[in-house]
């Protein structure tokens, strides 16, 4: 059961950066009417709110740096971006930044 939770887990997380790859950057950037954040944001937030999540919140630093928490934690928006973020680095931090949680504690000096 727990080995399908953490491949659903992963499954969605690379769907996520596959469909960023599949979008344009107008896409991406563009705040739909009666909304406050981009597809942009919202995948940054995904990976902000899990390393806050399962490291902020047990008292560990989380792997990301705090200027990209601060970019994407709830009630940021893009409106205060002075230049977009790199696609390819969000998609990296989609694929790359959960593994240490999900490591058996052996193998997080290897990451």
């Amino acid at each position: 059961m727990a080995a399908a939770m953490l491949n659903n887990y992963w499954k969605c997380r690379a769907l996520i950066a596959e469909t960023l790859t599949g979008l344009s950057e107008e896409q991406l950037l563009k705040v739909p009417t009666g909304f406050n954040n981009n597809i942009l944001w919202n995948a940054g937030h995904i990976v902000v709110t899990q390393q806050l999540l399962h490291y902020r919140v047990s008292g560990l630093d989380p792997y990301i740096p705090s200027p990209i928490i601060e970019r994407y934690k709830t009630g940021t928006s893009p409106d205060a971006w002075k230049s977009s973020p790199s696609i390819d680095k969000i998609s990296h931090w989609l694929e790359n930044f959960a593994k240490p949680f999900f490591c058996p504690i052996s193998a997080l000096s290897k990451f």
